[in-house]
Order: C-alpha cells, then structure tokens, then sequence
C-alpha cells in the first residue's frame, strides 16, 4: 500500500462570502418546509452519489446555485467566485459536505414554514446558500487543527488532532455497506425465530407494523433502497405504490412532524423519508436508510417491544451478537485455517474464567480476539477535548467506570495466563515455542473506532499497561482492532486463502512502523482492504452469501 497522502481541502465558510450575519432561527422560519428540503436532499443525494473522480462536482454545483440566486446574496458570491476562481475550480474545493447538509435538514424541519405550499424564489435560494454556508462554518472550526498540521510537529499532536477530527466525522463520512448491515439483522432475525426468549418480542415488533414475517420487513426495507439507487436519474424522491397495509409501513417512517435538533441526527435515523405528497417520499439522507437495517432497527426493535435499548444491547450481546454474529463470521472466515481454533464457550470450559473470546493458532502464531458490541456515546464522538475522548474510549475498551477489565485488559490477562503456561497445562494448546508471536485482537461493532489515531492510542496504552503491571512484552505483537463488518465482508477472502489473517497483520504492523504520523495512525480496516486490492489484483465485492438470500428474497416475491 502507498504511503497515506493529507490532501487539504477548503470548505466554503460563511465568513469567507458574506460580512453580514443573519439570524439563523428567523431566516428559516421564512422558508416554505417542502420546497427547501427537496432541493437540499437532491443536492445531498447528488454528493452521496457522485463520482469520486469528478473534481468539477463541487464548482458546478456551486456555480449552478449562484444562478438560481438574486440580490445581495448573488452579488456577493459572483464577488468572491470572481476573486477566488483558481480556488474555487481547483480539486480541493468544497462547497457540500454531508455533516452540514444533515445540520440544515434538521433544522428545516423544525423551524422552516411546514403549511406552506410554494415554489422557492430567488431570494430563498439565496437564504438557504448563507444557511448551509453557516453550518460549514461550524464544520470548519472543529477541522481547523487538523487543516493547519504542517508536518513538523510533534507525532502525539497529530495523533491527538486526527483522533479528533475523525472520530467526529467518520459515521457521516463513511458509508454503510447496506449488504453487511442486511446480513447482520437477517441473522437476527433468523435468531429470534429459534429462540424461545425472544420469539415473542419478534412477533409484538413484527404485530407492531402489521407485517406477517421478517423477510417482509427486510424486503420492503432493501426493495426501495435498491430502486433508488438504481434510477436512471439520481433522485431522492420516490412514488411507492401498493395497498394500505403495505403503505403504513412506509408511512412509520414519515419525519414530518416529529424532528428534532441532535448532533447524532436521531431523528432523521429514526425516521428518514419526509412525506412530500400521497405515496411520494423523500430520502432525507439514503444512508439512513441503510442504518435500518441494524443499528437504526436495534432501536425501533427497542421502541416497539418496550425493551429500552441498554436491555436490549446488554441480552444481544450475551445471547447473539457473540455467541451468534461473532462466531459466525469467525467460523466464515476461518473454518479452514489454523491448526487449533476455539470459541469463548470452548475455552471457559477448559479455563473456567478470564478467557478470550476466540483462540487461533497458525504454526507460531497465536491470534487471541476480545470481542466487544460497543457504541460511542455522542458524548465522547463529539467531545471538544482529546480528554474526554481517550476517556470515553478506556471506559469502553480498557476499564470501566466500576472498575470492571475491558478489551486490552482482558488480552493482557490472557496473554499472562498463556505465557505462565496456563493454557498448556490446561490442555487448551500446546506450550509455547520459542519463536511464538500472540496478535492481540479487538473485534468490535462502532464504525467510529475506524477512525485514525484510536488504534495506535489503544496500542499506546496496551503498551504502557503491561509495562507498569510487569508482563513481559518479548514476542507480543501490537494491538490491532478490527471492525467486524470487514471480516463480514471479507469472509470469502479469508475462507478462499486469498487474505491469511498473519500476513495481513504482519504487513499491518510494518506499514504503520514508519514514522510518519499521516501514515502510522491509519486503521487495520483501511489498509486491509487496500492490501486484499494490491496482492489480488481485483474488487472485493460483496459478500457470496448475501447474493445467495437476495437470490432466494427475489424469487419468492415475484
């Protein structure tokens, strides 16, 4: 893999156009709800669908925009265009960018004019340029540190200033595989259909939106999705037609009237289509839409079973998310590799406490995975210190609040235990060699731990704990996180040979061994992906099984 390149890329902020403020609360209030969210989700719609090559994206849109403008607004930006073109028509200009999109969305729909009917003018075009340009601005200020890095500053202060940024911005940046996130609630589903304990709250969720089967409910979720991203003419809106019944369905996820201002956007997740007229809808945001089919579900799942989500999360992750979700993608990934493999039920039979999650072995090498179904709370993703976040991500991954070991902690234990010959004596495996390597392993749950920095402050801390409890560190290989829709979507990979699980990690490890920051704090999510393209010459593609269940969906509702 190449090094990692920072490309700057200038944001338009408000301040950067306009002299004047406006009053944000007052100037939506003029504008008709309707019109104004038709045009921000179809220029957001646009963005998202984009080709990534397609420098002229940002200029075109901006240009367009300037011409459905008039007045003081069109004015002022012909005067800044006119003065900054080489900027403006350059590859590193940007005047859309989802997080603010998402911001005037939100808004709009709390505090833009809901009764009315008209077209937008001239002067509203206008208006909604300075609004989305104020919330760029925002944008602008928490990417500042990160923009001014000049390369010749301290490792830590780019750790820490990447960290940051990213960790903020990766959930808005990122997309969600919508095919991984099917297969994750498809084998929930299939789950509480086995499951005595949670058939019945399967079937109050499914009573809930009069739907007879959970391949209804994964059908009218995934049957839209893939016509709107299949239309000719990218476009957010569509017709759905069909019978009542069916319609109510669609019409549980209407927004309007039940928005709210949130840095997490949960409103718009929750219910991510406004209704426009009869049966036509618009896609706030598609990615939502996509958040459906897990996470976003867990939380309906939660609303309509009366389960609160800290229950439920708390019950998945004893009953499913390991013990289910977890093996099963290990089992995928792995079933033919390794000379011993054990599951956690497996080992704390032979160990009776404190052992990991899963246990490989390859020859030398020794794989040890702590598992953990974990969410960032908006409180530490959006913190206004690297404090508070390296705190937030302790709590969750180190030790918690009560004291009680998490991820590294637990890995460092079983790492002792293996190294005092617990596991030998045990008759888990056999002793350790002396050319033994342990690979520390985190799987986990959070797009947000992707973000640059998490992994190398983790295996900072991994470090310094071992140091400060005595351990001895000789042949332990640094920590590395993985996020378990990768290995979700690279089963096949593994399973074929075509990705072995120590080479990607031993690659890993001397890539971000460089020295440089830019390079050194980049996730393993990354850069696999980037090693599977370089070392087989072709696209990842999606997973076989999830063609397999669409193939099957596809014929019984024709």
């Amino acid at each position: 893999m190449k090094k990692v390149r920072l490309e700057r890329q200038v944001l338009l902020s408000y301040e950067s156009v306009f002299a004047e403020s406006i009053d944000l609360e007052l100037t939506l209030r003029t504008l008709p709800q309707k019109a104004a969210l038709e045009f921000i989700c179809y220029l957001l719609h646009l963005f998202n669908v984009r080709k990534r090559s397609d420098e002229r994206f940002q200029s075109d849109h901006l240009m367009q925009w300037m011409m459905k403008m008039g007045g003081s607004s069109q004015n002022s930006l012909l005067e800044f265009v006119t003065a900054n073109s080489d900027t403006i028509f350059g590859p590193g200009f940007k005047l859309l960018e989802r997080r603010p999109c998402l911001d005037l969305i939100q808004h709009l729909l709390v505090h833009a004019d809901s009764q009315s009917d008209r077209e937008l003018d001239k002067n509203d075009y206008g208006l909604l340029f300075r609004l989305l340009l104020t919330f760029n601005s925002s944008g602008v200020a928490h990417e500042q540190d990160i923009f001014d890095w000049d390369h010749n500053g301290p490792f830590q202060q780019f750790a820490d200033r990447i960290l940051k940024v990213q960790i903020r911005n990766i959930e808005n940046e990122r997309f969600k595989n919508y095919a991984l996130q099917f297969l994750k609630v498809y084998y929930f589903f299939k789950f509480c259909e086995s499951n005595s304990a949670y058939a019945s709250s399967l079937k109050l969720f499914l009573d809930s939106l009069s739907l007879s089967s959970y391949k209804s409910y994964l059908w009218r979720l995934l049957s839209p999705y893939l016509n709107l991203m299949t239309n000719d003419e990218p476009t957010p809106k569509m017709h759905i037609k069909g019978d009542a019944e069916f319609l109510s369905f669609y019409h549980g996820l209407v927004v309007n009237g039940k928005a709210q201002i949130d840095k997490d956007y949960k409103s718009l997740r929750t219910f991510p289509l406004y209704l426009i007229a009869d049966n036509t809808f618009l896609f706030l945001d598609f990615r939502f839409f996509v958040d459906k089919f897990y996470n976003g579900f867990l939380f309906d799942f939660s609303a309509r079973t009366g389960l609160s989500f800290a229950k439920l999360k708390q019950a998945m992750g004893d009953d499913f998310s390991e013990r289910i979700l977890f093996y099963t993608v290990m089992q995928n990934c792995f079933e033919e590799y390794g000379d011993v493999r054990l599951t956690g039920e497996l080992l704390k039979k032979a160990l009776k406490e404190a052992e990991p999650d899963y246990y490989m072995r390859q020859g030398a090498d020794v794989f040890l995975f702590e598992f953990k179904d974990i969410l960032l709370s908006a409180e530490v993703k959006y913190a206004d210190s690297i404090d508070s976040i390296k705190k937030g991500l302790i709590e969750k991954l180190e030790k918690d609040t009560r004291g009680k070991q998490k991820g590294i902690s637990q890995l460092l234990n079983s790492i002792k235990d293996i190294q005092n010959g617990k596991y030998a004596e045990k008759g888990v495996d056999s002793p350790l060699r002396g050319d033994t390597s342990i690979f520390p392993i985190i799987v986990h749950t959070d797009i947000s731990l992707e973000a640059y920095g998490v992994n190398y402050f983790l295996n900072q801390r991994m470090h310094e704990l071992a140091l400060k409890e005595g351990g001895c560190l000789v042949n332990i290989q640094p920590l590395t996180l993985i996020h378990l829709d990768n290995l979700l979507l690279l089963q096949d990979h593994f399973r074929s040979g075509k990705l072995e699980l120590a080479d990607c990690l031993k690659s890993y490890h001397t890539y971000v061994s460089s020295g440089d920051p830019v390079n050194d704090t980049i996730p393993f999510d990354e850069f696999v992906k980037h090693h599977f393209a370089s070392v087989n010459k072709e696209s990842i593609g999606q997973p076989s099984i999830f063609k397999e269940i669409i193939a099957d969906f596809e014929r019984k509702n024709k």
